[in-house]
């Protein structure tokens, strides 16, 4: 693969923007005033509520495509056996099982990434905080008035309080597992904290070392595991750890393995992976700009080893405290263009050890999965993820 090619591939997954030496801390967007933080207060007591369980007790979503989705969210709300309120500035009918919570401003679908849940708080990232009533225009001010007003209606509803977290974060970056918070490997920088030069700079001024951070954030979190997703000098997934990792109880973790993906795709047959490919090709239409045909089972073999070489790490580091299971993660290659197919990214209750898990219209890998959340005593609901594929999200990002 030439270089240029290689670097699009690389910036497409996410990684090529994310590096050691110019981490998430850097490119966090602060407020210029202090008067704006102060709308929340700041939350340095985080207990962070599970993965698979918790206390916020609702089922929801966002979308800007109402319309599109109506058929998915009855079959969600009739497997959990609750309705879905749908956050959405779109018009719709409610049914008995899709409640709208109407909305001034929807411009991000991916629910889970805006917030954080503790115990008592629905946590803000300071990355995107600032004051939406100011001169704030474009993109920026759809963001943060679509959290905000978002962040209301859900402390509201679910009767916790709105605070900021000392780091900036997506929520897909952050998992609950067992007695552990984990988080990508490159928060583990100073950087990461610069908030606190704002918010506490005597506590700011205090951390000098990586021994300090970890005290920080463990003062914080409780346990914390920094989960190695590194490639040479990039953070894979842009650090989001729920791409490749599914906390499934307390002690057990399921961890993508594209190996495992490659073993079980080599045993299909042509036909079956051409026709999977050419449904793929149908649908990447509707996701221009198309960069070429849609590649199953050649995908280059430097980029697979380099992915896999990460999901390895992490599933080794994992194992020193968790039982590990491995489950298929597949690679596809559009030209430059990469996306995957994310089995991890599912949606789980373990009160009613339900699992609302990605499916693809590959068998030979859809039924292996369900087998996987099966055997761990969960009833599975499969939900066509197609669109996921080349929006890198799934029912962990939606709900």
């Amino acid at each position: 693969m030439e270089d240029l090619t290689r670097r699009r591939f690389l910036t497409s997954l996410g990684i090529a923007g994310v590096s050691a030496s110019c981490c998430s801390g850097l490119r966090t967007l602060f407020a210029t005033h202090k008067d704006l933080f102060e709308k929340y207060p700041l939350a340095l007591d985080i207990s962070l509520q599970s993965s698979f369980q918790g206390r916020i007790t609702g089922l929801y979503s966002t979308t800007y495509e109402l319309e599109k989705r109506i058929q998915e969210y009855d079959a969600v709300a009739a497997f959990f056996q609750q309705p879905v309120i749908v956050l959405s500035e779109g018009k719709g009918t409610e049914t008995e099982r899709m409640h709208i919570q109407k909305m001034e401003i929807v411009y991000h679908t991916w629910l889970r990434d805006l917030f954080l849940f503790s115990e008592h708080s629905l946590l803000l990232s300071p990355r995107i905080f600032s004051d939406a009533t100011g001169p704030l225009n474009g993109n920026l001010y759809h963001r943060t008035k679509q959290i905000e007003d978002s962040a209301a209606y859900l402390a509201e509803k679910e009767g916790v309080t709105l605070a900021v977290a000392p780091c900036p974060f997506e929520g897909g970056q952050v998992l609950k597992a067992g007695n552990h918070t984990l988080v990508p490997e490159f928060w583990n920088d100073i950087r990461n904290l610069k908030v606190l030069a704002l918010m506490k700079p005597d506590v700011y001024e205090r951390i000098q070392t990586e021994e300090d951070i970890l005290h920080f954030y463990e003062q914080v979190f409780g346990p914390i595991l920094f989960v190695p997703n590194y490639f040479q000098e990039f953070a894979t997934f842009s650090g989001h750890l729920d791409t490749y990792i599914t906390p499934i109880s307390t002690d057990t973790l399921l961890v993508g393995d594209i190996g495992l993906a490659d073993e079980i795709i080599s045993g299909e047959s042509s036909s079956i992976i051409r026709e999977f490919e050419a449904s793929l090709e149908e649908k990447v239409e509707l996701y221009p700009p198309k960069q070429g045909p849609v590649i199953l089972r050649d995908v280059d073999l430097e980029l697979k080893r380099t992915f896999n070489d990460v999901l390895d790490q992490a599933a080794d580091f994992l194992s020193q405290r968790y039982s590990v299971k491995r489950i298929p993660f597949a690679l596809i290659q559009m030209g430059y263009e990469p996306a995957f197919l994310s089995y991890n990214n599912a949606l789980l209750e373990d009160a009613t050890k339900k699992a609302l898990v990605p499916q693809f219209g590959l068998a030979c890998l859809d039924s292996e999965v369900t087998s996987a959340f099966v055997s761990e005593g969960y009833s599975v609901k499969s939900i066509d993820t197609t669109e996921g594929i080349f929006r890198k999200s799934g029912p962990h990002c939606m709900y």
